[in-house]
């Protein structure tokens, strides 16, 4: 279970994130969505790790600031928007990176699951700077899997990937969950028709604070997003619903 209480996060004296209660149980599949600038990237580089924070993050109880490195990275993986990997490594060796945190230890048995379970092993040994943008989502989701964390976090995770490259992506994710129930997943995205697909709860943010969380079902036909996105006129659950109704 990862709970968040009193939690704040910003740069400087800006803070993004404000005073922000959640409780996320195992097993969750929880998307964030909200508008640009509202908190959603900073929540997650909290929760990694990745930004000092005031407040509480806690998972299975522990407090994650007061982790070392390298056992916060045994339970939490995230996969970025942003990839800077400033050497062309290959793909076995981008996927290996994900044992570091073991020592490199008994690792070479779940690498081959994850390389068969995921398509690679007609790629391993071309360098990621070759791949297209599927091919290379895949390694990482493969290099996150190999750190076997309890909690995989996603940071728009559907960004530059074409609809079958979008697809796969869901699939593995449904196929990693599937194996072990207490795992749970959080991402950011940004494609509102995609939400219900791959997050089955969803919150929304505006400006550092939760102000809605439901089902991904019920939170797209909320009206409390024309609100939060200032669509004016223009109601963006119809707009979602129409646009469905186009290829049914």
């Amino acid at each position: 279970m990862i709970r968040m209480s009193g939690l704040s996060v910003g740069y400087g004296r800006s803070m993004v994130i404000k005073d922000l209660e959640l409780t996320v149980p195992d097993g969750s599949r929880l998307g964030i969505i909200g508008p640009n600038g509202c908190g959603k990237t900073t929540l997650l580089h909290a929760v990694c790790g990745i930004l000092p924070y005031s407040g509480s993050i806690k998972i299975d109880g522990g407090e994650i600031k007061a982790l070392k490195r390298r056992e916060l990275s045994k339970r939490v993986a995230l996969l970025s928007q942003s990839v800077n990997i400033p050497y062309s490594y290959t793909v076995y060796d981008t996927i290996k990176m994900g044992r570091f945190v073991y020592g490199g230890k008994d690792g070479e048995g779940i690498i081959d699951d994850l390389i068969s379970r995921l398509g690679l092993g007609g790629i391993l040994h071309r360098p990621i700077t070759a791949l297209s943008g599927g091919q290379l989502q895949r390694v990482l989701l493969a290099r996150a899997f190999a750190q076997e964390p309890k909690l995989l976090l996603l940071d728009e995770p559907t960004n530059h990937l074409d609809i079958i490259s979008q697809m796969e992506l869901c699939d593995m994710l449904d196929d990693w969950l599937g194996q072990d129930s207490s795992r749970s997943v959080i991402g950011v995205i940004h494609e509102l028709g995609l939400l219900p697909r791959f997050f089955k709860d969803a919150v929304l943010l505006d400006g550092g604070r939760i102000v809605l969380s439901n089902s991904s079902a019920d939170i797209i036909k909320s009206s409390e997003l024309n609100r939060t996105f200032g669509s004016g006129d223009r109601n963006i659950a119809e707009f979602l619903r129409d646009s469905f109704k186009l290829i049914m």
